[in-house]
């Protein structure tokens, strides 16, 4: 054997030591390199997994909020119904005059002045059905809406719609009666039917419909007997 193939024996195993040697070649280093790589990705895998966990349950968590609110809404009542009377040593007939216009509101009534400042549109006769009185006000305890006279029963009666735009939509039939309590006496009944759409009825749960509306129409009445019970009748 020459040295030449000595040499390329020594080749040949040499060759084969680095295939089979325990030290690194460039292929395993490769190897080695990806999997420090994947094993460097697994903290941010889970992290991710960790996060969409999260982001499930806070999904979940709203679909129910959603569907309590929406269970609880039907379980409350929609309809409301307020009523305040008052006496007024005043003959029945011209307390209806003027009651039964609703320009006049804006002396006796409570909304009027929480905002005096309020916008207002007038269309029709007033004191005739047809007849639109609306408002616009910034001021939130008052909004925007509208109230229409529908049925006049002369001497007896007011029936009007109130028509909420701000800050809730909602309908609600409003009425004036009065009736002669004695000699110059007569008594009037103000009261309201609402309609709450679902889910602003839940705002029952919180405010005493009665009690809040209550006390602005025992205010109004107050107001309505001290003007109409000092001549001459504003008109």
């Amino acid at each position: 054997m020459t040295r030449a193939d000595i040499g390329r024996s020594g080749d040949v195993r040499q060759a084969g030591c680095l295939r089979s040697s325990p030290l690194p070649s460039c292929r395993s280093s490769l190897s080695f390199s990806a999997v420090f790589v994947y094993i460097s990705r697994i903290p941010v895998l889970e992290e991710f997994v960790v996060i969409k966990k999260i982001l499930l349950a806070i999904a979940a968590l709203i679909v129910l909020l959603v569907a309590a609110v929406v269970i609880l809404a039907f379980t409350v009542r929609t309809e409301f119904n307020v009523e305040r009377e008052i006496t007024i040593n005043r003959p029945k007939a011209d307390v209806f005059y003027y009651v039964k216009h609703l320009k006049n509101q804006n002396y006796w009534g409570a909304w009027y002045k929480k905002d005096p400042g309020m916008k207002q549109e007038f269309k029709g006769q007033d004191g005739s059905p047809g007849f639109i009185a609306s408002w616009k006000s910034d001021n939130s305890e008052v909004g925007e809406g509208e109230q229409e006279i529908k049925k006049v029963v002369e001497g007896e009666r007011l029936d009007t719609e109130l028509r909420f735009k701000k800050p809730f939509t909602a309908t609600s039939g409003a009425y004036l009666t009065t009736n002669a309590a004695g000699d110059n006496q007569t008594k009037v009944k103000w009261g309201f039917n609402m309609t709450l759409p679902r889910p602003f009825n839940l705002m029952c749960l919180v405010v005493d419909m009665d009690k809040e509306a209550g006390k602005d129409f025992e205010e109004g009445l107050s107001n309505l007997k001290s003007i109409l019970e000092q001549p001459p009748i504003v008109n």
